[in-house]
């Protein structure tokens, strides 16, 4: 098994059970899914930001952008801030910060419809 998936099957079930116990709460399954993938993608800076600071294996920057397209671009760009991880990269700035853009639209997108707003 490579180290990629072991590393998304090891993220993917804490999001799964978060997402589950806040549905069961909240129950709007996308704000639920939101604030998951939002606490994984800041966790995941953090583990990065201390493997690379000991020489250690890293997260993959696949790990990290899939993390952000499936819902977490305000974690990892919250982690980037907070850790200075990944600052100096133009590019996964700019990458982040178009998948954060794309997903507040969709998410005024899914209020208008659902709520008027």
């Amino acid at each position: 098994m490579s180290s990629e998936r072991l590393f998304g099957i090891i993220i993917g079930i804490p999001v799964f059970i978060c997402w589950y116990v806040l549905f069961r709460v909240t129950r709007h399954p996308y704000i639920s899914w939101l604030i998951c993938t939002n606490l994984a993608g800041f966790f995941i800076m953090a583990i990065d930001k201390k493997q690379s600071v000991k020489d250690k294996y890293r997260v993959p920057n696949k790990i990290i952008l899939a993390t952000s397209l499936l819902g977490g671009p305000l974690g990892v760009f919250s982690g980037t801030l907070s850790f200075h991880h990944k600052s100096l990269m133009p590019r996964f700035k700019l990458l982040i910060g178009a998948i954060l853009a794309v997903h507040i639209l969709f998410f005024l997108l899914i209020m208008k419809i659902k709520f008027g707003l």
